[in-house]
Order: C-alpha cells, then sequence, then structure tokens
C-alpha cells in the first residue's frame, strides 16, 4: 500500500501526463515584494514550513495547523511534551522570524511521522535571514490568496475515500470551489503535480466529506512564484477520471462528480 505521493511516483503516466501542465490556466499575483535568491535549507523543509505557517494564520490553531508533527512527536500521549509546548508557544509570537524559528523546531516530528522514524535521528533546519524573509513573504501570500479563495478546510484527509493502493494521505486546502496544493518549487508545475491534486480529489469524492462533491477547481498555489495553477474540473475528459481511477487509485467503483 502506498501513501498518495509514493503511488504518483511509481506509476507511469501517459505522454504529456494524465493532465497536462500546459492546460492549466495561470492567475498571477503581486504583493510588491522580491525573494531573495540564495536560501540556506531545502526546498521540501521549506514547503512544509510555508504550509504550517500559512495554515496556522488562516485557522488561528497551532493544534490544527501542526498536527502531523504533534502525531510525530506523539504528544497527545506526552511523548515529548515540554519541547512541543516550548514550540507552540514560540509559534504564537507576535514576531513572524519566532514562528519560522518555531516552525523549524516541528520539522523533526514531521518527518517522524510521515518516515515511521524516532524524531532524534531527524535534524532541525537552520534558516538565515534571507530565508526567514523568503518564507515570512510566501506565508503572507498564502494567506492573502487563501482568504481571498474563502476556506473550508485547511489540511484535510480523505477519510473512507481510501483504498486497497493508496492507503493514506493527507491534503493541504479545500477553498470555496476548489482542491488546492501548495507548491515552493522554483519551476512550474510537473505532471506529478497536477495528477497529486486530481488524484486528492477523487479520494475526497470517495470520502466521508461531502465538500468535495461542490468543488469546481482543481488548483495548484506557488507562494514563491505568487502564481496559481488551475483547471476546471468539467474540462477534465471523463476517459481521464476513469483511468486514474481504475489505474492510479484503484477503485472498485468509478467515482464522478455530479456535473461531470
Amino acid at each position: 500500500m502506498y501513501t498518495v505521493t509514493q503511488r504518483i511516483k511509481s506509476i507511469k503516466q501517459p505522454y504529456g501526463g494524465y493532465i497536462k501542465p500546459k492546460d492549466m490556466v495561470r492567475t498571477q499575483y503581486n504583493d510588491g515584494n522580491t525573494l531573495n535568491e540564495n536560501e540556506s535549507i531545502t526546498p521540501q523543509n521549506i514547503g512544509v514550513i510555508v504550509d504550517y505557517l500559512t495554515r496556522l494564520e488562516v485557522t488561528g490553531d497551532p493544534f490544527e495547523a501542526f498536527d502531523i508533527p504533534l502525531l510525530g512527536a506523539n504528544y497527545n500521549h506526552g511523548g515529548n511534551k515540554t519541547t512541543v509546548d516550548k514550540l507552540l508557544k514560540k509559534a504564537m509570537s507576535k514576531d513572524p522570524a519566532e514562528r519560522v524559528i518555531a516552525a523549524c523546531g516541528f520539522i523533526p516530528f514531521d518527518t517522524a511521522y510521515r518516515l515511521g522514524f524516532d524524531p532524534i535521528y531527524a535534524k532541525t533546519p537552520k534558516p538565515d535571514k534571507t530565508t526567514i524573509q523568503n518564507i515570512i513573504v510566501m506565508v503572507n501570500r498564502g494567506t492573502a490568496y487563501l482568504k481571498e479563495k474563502g476556506i473550508v478546510k485547511a489540511g484535510f484527509y480523505m477519510t473512507g475515500g481510501y483504498t486497497d493502493t493508496i492507503s493514506c494521505g493527507d491534503g493541504d486546502y479545500l477553498t470555496n470551489d476548489a482542491v488546492v496544493d501548495f507548491k515552493v518549487s522554483h519551476k512550474h508545475p510537473t505532471t506529478n503535480y497536477t495528477l497529486q491534486v486530481l488524484v486528492y480529489y477523487l479520494l475526497g469524492l470517495r470520502s466521508i466529506f461531502k465538500e468535495f462533491k461542490s468543488m469546481k477547481r482543481l488548483a495548484l498555489f506557488n507562494p514563491r512564484k505568487n502564481l496559481e495553477y488551475s483547471i476546471d474540473i468539467k474540462d477534465i475528459p471523463q476517459e481521464t477520471i476513469t483511468a486514474v481511477c481504475s489505474d492510479v487509485i484503484n477503485c472498485e467503483k468509478i467515482v464522478t462528480a455530479n456535473y461531470l
């Protein structure tokens, strides 16, 4: 059994991908800020930190925002309580730089949960001043984007929708009309990115959450570029939906949106 991302990496997509990135509509936003070119921590860690701090901004709830690392810390059962309590307090600081440092402290617990090992074997990222400033700008961009679109869910699971092939996975956001995944890559979307958000949507349709049935778009938002890539679900061919359900998700029953 796979997570969503593991499953996507394990398959070979048709030429151009199930959803071609070039078919995504681009919407550019402008906040007047320019990011520094050099960063002292990996793009993967920056993506996690931006996601968690954006969730914190839009929900105001650190337990909701950092739910994955809290699981990795075994916090609800008393694990790493002193360390995590300090991080949670720092995460609610009025100083955005302090919030970034706190989010970095959660990375080992996030890694432990996702990869299944003791957090003492994972390193805490050490961002320099320019990296911290970049993260702050990206969090502000993500927050502004989500507030404009309207938040339905900040962080979601597809409970009831998983299959014998894909047994777990969590998505980023549901807005008023879209399933949204955040990516902080320096490059434009890949076919893995577009398939990932489609799989979230299809698993969501199978899940216990009715909100997925009202989604009209799939979107990727890149706070590094301040750029949204989106496609209307009605413009995705039914044969693509059928193929992904059958060949990627391994559904017993093909799922379809009400208006497809």
